[in-house]
């Protein structure tokens, strides 16, 4: 065989091997990362809901309100947190609104605040977890429905870690809260 083929030859292989260690060593990236939840589905919030503004009111001292549920001081009417919901979920809204019955208090991981709820007696059918980033002023909520999970983002989707990650198992996993 010619030398110049040889020379092609080799950098075939060299080249095939290094495409093979690029693609092994990103997916070892991939599933190292221990802070991200990927095994949500993620829903895109309409184009024409995206572009109706609403008002972004700052999520930072809501803390205040750790320990206490939601609907005991009026979550959702503050911040403008039913309106964001409404943008965000879109026609899930109603569904979200008439399942919220039985609710977790609100519990605070770094700057980030949690809460949950689903419908009465039915909570292994449809719950919600409420993620709320205080310092990006960012909202994701995640829907397990019959234990599939399903994540809408405000702006992007809100690392889990800590207690919120162990959280977020143990509601997907469990038939309450």
């Amino acid at each position: 065989m010619c030398y110049i083929c040889i020379k092609i030859r080799n950098m075939i292989r060299y080249t095939f091997l290094l495409f093979i260690l690029m693609v092994l060593s990103c997916s070892e990236k991939k599933a190292s990362a221990p802070d991200v939840v990927t095994n949500t589905d993620t829903v895109q919030t309409p184009e024409a809901a995206v572009k109706d503004s609403v008002a972004v009111i700052d999520l930072s001292d809501a803390a205040q309100f750790l320990g206490k549920k939601p609907s005991e001081v009026g979550l959702f009417d503050q911040y403008n947190l039913k309106q964001r919901f409404k943008k965000l979920l879109g026609s899930e809204y109603e569904t979200f609104i008439k399942d919220w019955n039985t609710e977790s208090v609100i519990k605070k991981d770094e700057e980030i605040l949690y809460f949950s709820a689903c419908r009465a007696n039915a909570c292994d059918q449809n719950k919600y977890l409420v993620i709320l980033d205080m310092a990006d002023n960012n909202i994701n909520i995640i829907n397990i429905q019959n234990g599939r999970p399903r994540s809408f983002e405000n702006k992007q989707i809100i690392g889990m870690s800590g207690n919120l990650l162990a959280e977020f198992e143990r509601i997907k996993d469990s038939k309450g809260l």
